[in-house]
Formats: C-alpha cells, sequence, structure tokens
C-alpha cells in the first residue's frame, strides 16, 4: 500500500514538474511589409526563443486588409498576443478597451520610458498610461538627385532650406522643352496626405486642435496646401504617374525628378534598386513659421483579452530592447526608438538616415484622434480635387470638412 501511494507521488510529481517545465506559446501579429522585412522580424523571434526557451512564438503575418482582421479577432477575442498598432488607428483601440496598459510590467522589470523617444511614444498614451512600446520610426526628408543639380549648376539643398528655396530649386531643375521622355522636373508629389502635412507644421497649423475639432479650414491650412498643390500648377512639381511611375522613391530613382519628399523606408529601395543613382538626403525645408515634421512609428501592443500578458511583455521587452533595437538599426531597414542609439557609430557614414533622425524632435505623431483614418482620407480627396478636378484648394479643404463632420457625430 506504502509503495502503491509512493509511486502516485512519483507520477504526479513527475507530471506537475512536466507541466511545468512545457514552454507557453504566444502569437505574434503584424503586417506583411515584403520579405526582407518579413525575414528580420523571424530573426529577431528566433534570437529571442533562443533566449527564452521557455516561450515559443509562433509568428503570422497578415498580407492584406490588416486593420480590419485584427478588428475582427479583437472582437472575437482571439486576438494575437503581440501585435502591431500604427500610430493612426492607436487612439481608437485605446479609447474602446481594447489594449492592455504596459505601465505595471514596466514598472516591474524597470523599464524607463524616457529611452524612448517622446514624439514617438506620446503616440501610444492615452488618459496617463501607456499601451504600447514603439518598435521603430521614420520621419520625411528631402532627397535629391546629386547629377541633376550639377547638370542645371544648382546649389544642393542644406537644412537651412527654406519654402522658397525649394521652389526656386524646383522651377530652375525643371526642363521640360524637348521630348516628353526627357522632361526633368524639380520635384514628384505624393497625393497620401502625411506626405505633406508637415508643411502644416511648418506654418504654424494643425490637423486636430487639442479639443478634437478639425482645424483644416483654418489660414495656416490652407496656405501650407495652397503651397503645395501650387507647385504641380506651376508645371514644376508631378504625381508620380506623369512619369511613368506608381510610387514617389521610384520616380525619384529613375532619374525623372530632382527631388522627393519622402520617408526613411525610402532609403533601402534607392540602395538596392538603384544603384548608379547619386544621391542624397537632408532635413525638410523649413516654414514661414520654423520646422516641423511627422514621425510613423508603430507600436508592439497586447491584447486586453491575452491569456499569456506576462510571456507577450517579456516578448515586447526584448523587441524593443537595446540588443534588438540595435539589430533592425544595422539591418538598414528601419530606426530604433531608442535615443541612446541615435548617436550609433552606423550614423556615421549615413548622412540620409541621419536626417530622418534629426526630424524627431520636432515631429508630431502621423495621428489625427480617434477617425485619423477618416481624416486622412476626406484630405486626400480634397488633394485629388484640386489637382485632377482643377478645384480651388479652399473649396475641396471646406468640403472635406463638411464631410469629415457627419462622420464624427
Amino acid at each position: 500500500m506504502k509503495r502503491t501511494a509512493l509511486l502516485t507521488i512519483l507520477i504526479v510529481a513527475l507530471f506537475t514538474t512536466a507541466v511545468a517545465a512545457a514552454p507557453v506559446s504566444i502569437r505574434v501579429s503584424g503586417w506583411s511589409a515584403g520579405p526582407e522585412i518579413e525575414a528580420l522580424m523571424r530573426e529577431q523571434l528566433d534570437a529571442f526563443e533562443a533566449q527564452n526557451p521557455d516561450i515559443k512564438v509562433r509568428y503570422e503575418p497578415i498580407p492584406v486588409d490588416y486593420l480590419t482582421k485584427i478588428q475582427v479577432m479583437l472582437a472575437a477575442g482571439n486576438a494575437p498576443d503581440v501585435f502591431f498598432v500604427d500610430a493612426v488607428y492607436a487612439p481608437q483601440f485605446m479609447a474602446t478597451g481594447a489594449l492592455l496598459p504596459l505601465d505595471d510590467f514596466m514598472k516591474k522589470t524597470g523599464t524607463d520610458p524616457d529611452i524612448y523617444a517622446p514624439a514617438l511614444l506620446d503616440a501610444f498614451r492615452y488618459e496617463g498610461k501607456i499601451y504600447g512600446i514603439p518598435k521603430d520610426f521614420n520621419t520625411m526628408v528631402l532627397y535629391y538627385n546629386k547629377a541633376l543639380f550639377d547638370r542645371f549648376g544648382v546649389e544642393y539643398p542644406t537644412k537651412d532650406w527654406t519654402w522658397s528655396d525649394l521652389e526656386e530649386a524646383a522651377s530652375k531643375l525643371t526642363k521640360t522643352d524637348g521630348r516628353a521622355v526627357d522632361n526633368v522636373y524639380g520635384l514628384v508629389l505624393g497625393k497620401w496626405p502625411p506626405r505633406w502635412l508637415s508643411l502644416v507644421y511648418q506654418n504654424g497649423g494643425r490637423v486636430i486642435n487639442d479639443d478634437g475639432s478639425l482645424a483644416i479650414t483654418d489660414p495656416e491650412f490652407m496656405e501650407a496646401f495652397r503651397f503645395y498643390t501650387d507647385l504641380y500648377k506651376k508645371g514644376i512639381a508631378v504625381m508620380p504617374s506623369d512619369v511613368g511611375a506608381t510610387r514617389e522613391r521610384d520616380a525619384f530613382g529613375q532619374g525623372r525628378v530632382a527631388m522627393a519628399m519622402e520617408g526613411g523606408w525610402a532609403i533601402p529601395t534607392l540602395f538596392s534598386n538603384y544603384p548608379d543613382l547619386d544621391w542624397s538626403a537632408v532635413e525638410l525645408p523649413m516654414g514661414p513659421k520654423g520646422r516641423g515634421n511627422i514621425s510613423f512609428t508603430v507600436s508592439y501592443s497586447i491584447p486586453k483579452t491575452t491569456k499569456h500578458p506576462e510571456a507577450a511583455w517579456k516578448l515586447i521587452e526584448y523587441l524593443s530592447g537595446k540588443e534588438n533595437q540595435i539589430r533592425i538599426l544595422t539591418s538598414g531597414h528601419v530606426l530604433p526608438s531608442m535615443t541612446e542609439l541615435f548617436e550609433h557609430p552606423h550614423f556615421a557614414d549615413a548622412p540620409e538616415s541621419r536626417a530622418v533622425m534629426a526630424g524627431v524632435p520636432y515631429s508630431r505623431p502621423n495621428q489625427y484622434g480617434r477617425y485619423s483614418q477618416q481624416v486622412i482620407d476626406e484630405i486626400e480627396k480634397a488633394f485629388d480635387a484640386v489637382i485632377v478636378g482643377k478645384i480651388d484648394p479652399e473649396e475641396a479643404l471646406k468640403k472635406a470638412e463638411s464631410n469629415l463632420k457627419k462622420a464624427m457625430k
């Protein structure tokens, strides 16, 4: 009898030990950003698992309709334990209680929020709590084709350029008196509002006021919008399709335009797809009211419904930590959110990346309240109306404001 009891105890003990030793399995999702970025993500997760054998991570990239699918999973209670949240729709997720506050985890592990650039971390703050850790970022910079500047005898841009300098250079760098295929233009424009809303901030304007009201028909916004669209009307700027391209970075890379206001995401594309292009980048020109930029960032966040919050936080802590941030920095695809790494030796021979980094302190997140996506969509329609429909900028923005007020009721 005693032997049987002892055997039972041993079996139970062995079973308990086996259960305790079984690794926790968590899921992580983000949008698909191409094979190179996915490979980089898998490399990061492999490194995490090697250091944390008690946690297994299943990577589940979502190739299309990311936002919709994440919303459906959140509603169904089966969202990934860690997932990307773009700053654009973070306010909606935070306000509806879909995300888990990270403050207690950060205190427990001694993670100081001040190690991250404030302009990035603030995109994921709501009512005094933090709901995501910025994984990386980009800002807008001015790319320029050195060969075209040399050809037309125009001095290279500097960080001290103004709107007037930009327009004057674009005019000098435009040549349209020959065959259409030989035409060269000063600047390529992007209709996606976050590509040019920096101009609004440079003019002292806002997109959304602190009280949540719209500011897109305020004089400061109007002036910046008119300046931008007038570059096209004057014939010194083009859309990508005007030079046979689908993206701004490709219009620039093909050598048909001398300048492009693009994000840091264009850097690896230009190096890999246009190896013979002689180019560089500087900070955006200053506006009438000084500098302004937009920071594009994405968080690692945890849904409130997760069954493994501790393991999820451990993964976020690793992915946003110094070791891994150096890994993504040296990959050349994105830039780290830790301010300590802004002076990393990697930037010694990377003036383009330094220009991207320089824009962070005076940037605002690509975020426009709970209705961010609707705001972006309506402003983009206004741009199209001016460029394609030849409507006056003021009329186009007033229509956008009217549509948004209906949506925001």
